[in-house]
């Protein structure tokens, strides 16, 4: 059993790496595209698109069809998007590929999650929560590895190696031991998954902070990168700030998996929203790259215990209500997807007029406004 978990940690991980590799890589696509703030924006949001149409979906199939068998599927698809990435000659090439990786990673974000949650079993609360490290680690190695190879051999190449890596993975994971595979009764069609978000508070919690994380993400993503390109810094250099950033997310994301079920509750997800509407503050008022880069540093830090806390409030919500985990997985995979979407539009063409300050503000009110929430749907 340890082994398959290994190998699904491994998974998404890698899964992870692809999503932020081209995070660094954005302003060269710029450059090499001759592309519009908005186009840019339409990049980097083209993969949450697709896990907004994917996440339910896809949590859904995995609970009727089999977590595992789904799962596969979704690394096949994975690998082959990252192949296209990886071949990419233009601005629309670049976002077919980018959509497909997104519906592979909803699938492997709700579908494989439930996989590993139903393996590890209710006895390691843990082992979901861990997830969010391990994505850390991919956060971290991810903007570094595509820098430094985009800079010394191609845009390309930091995809190309990913598409064999993953492959390799899809075929360990199809030789591995089968795990656990719960059985979900109740499955929700998208409008009853949608109603129970609302009634109940612990899956209503866990949508809200993966709505704030995705849009958050979608914000500063693309402008950061943007203003340290505008100020002179390299795609390394970027890279590297960003991976800083990432092992701060490591370290938190870690610390709240090994506290256990105490700290999966609402008000700790409160706090976290709070404190990063706290680490905007600064780049209200300053553009610098010192204070740019220490934002993406700190804000590292509440926003990985947010995403430590957010599924495993998703799965207690969902087991509470007896309905499929993949279910609720999905739900929260198409929030995060859905908000990064928005939020990377948003900052695209707010990024020219009326400028980064305005888009931060905005954020920074989001953030204010899911405290609120959260600590009313603790009150219910």
């Amino acid at each position: 059993m340890r082994r398959l978990l290994i190998l699904l940690y491994a998974l998404i991980f890698v899964d992870e790496v692809v999503l932020v590799s081209l995070v660094p890589l954005l302003p060269s696509y710029r450059d090499a595209f001759s592309l519009s703030g908005f186009e840019s924006g339409v990049a980097l949001s083209a993969a949450s698109l697709a896990i907004v149409a994917g996440a339910i979906p896809g949590g859904v199939a995995g609970d009727r069809l089999g977590h595992r068998r789904v799962t596969l599927a979704a690394g096949l698809l994975l690998a082959g998007s990252c192949l296209g990435q990886g071949l990419a000659v233009g601005l629309w090439t670049l976002v077919a590929a980018r959509l497909a990786f997104g519906v592979a990673s909803a699938v492997i974000w709700s579908a494989g999650l439930s996989w590993l949650s139903d393996s590890a079993g209710e006895d390691r609360p843990g082992a979901v929560g861990a997830v969010i490290a391990v994505a850390g680690l991919g956060g971290m190695v991810g903007p570094v590895f595509a820098g430094v190879l985009a800079d010394r051999v191609s845009r390309g190449a930091p995809f190309l190696i990913l598409a064999a890596v993953t492959l390799g993975l899809v075929v360990a994971l199809a030789f591995a031991e089968h795990g656990s595979e719960g059985r979900h009764e109740q499955q929700l069609r998208l409008s009853a998954a949608l109603g129970l978000a609302r009634r109940n508070p612990l899956i209503a919690g866990a949508v809200t902070l993966m709505l704030l994380g995705g849009f958050s993400d979608g914000v500063v993503f693309l402008v950061a990168p943007a203003q340290l390109s505008d100020a002179g810094r390299s795609t390394a250099t970027i890279g590297l700030i960003l991976s800083i950033g990432s092992a701060v997310f490591i370290a938190c994301s870690a610390l709240a998996a090994r506290t256990g079920r105490w700290t999966v509750t609402l008000v700790a997800g409160a706090i976290c929203t709070a404190l990063s509407a706290l680490v905007l503050l600064p780049v209200l008022g300053t553009s610098t790259s010192a204070v740019v880069a220490g934002m993406l540093i700190v804000r590292a830090a509440p926003l990985g215990f947010m995403y430590a806390v957010a599924l495993p409030l998703g799965v207690r919500g969902a087991r509470n209500a007896g309905i499929g985990v993949g279910a609720v997985n999905g739900m929260t995979a198409f929030a995060w997807g859905a908000a990064s979407f928005g939020g990377a539009i948003v900052a695209g063409a707010g990024l020219d007029q009326p400028g980064p300050s305005a888009v931060y503000g905005f954020l920074t009110a989001c953030c204010l406004a899911a405290t609120a929430y959260l600590l009313a749907l603790r009150r219910r």
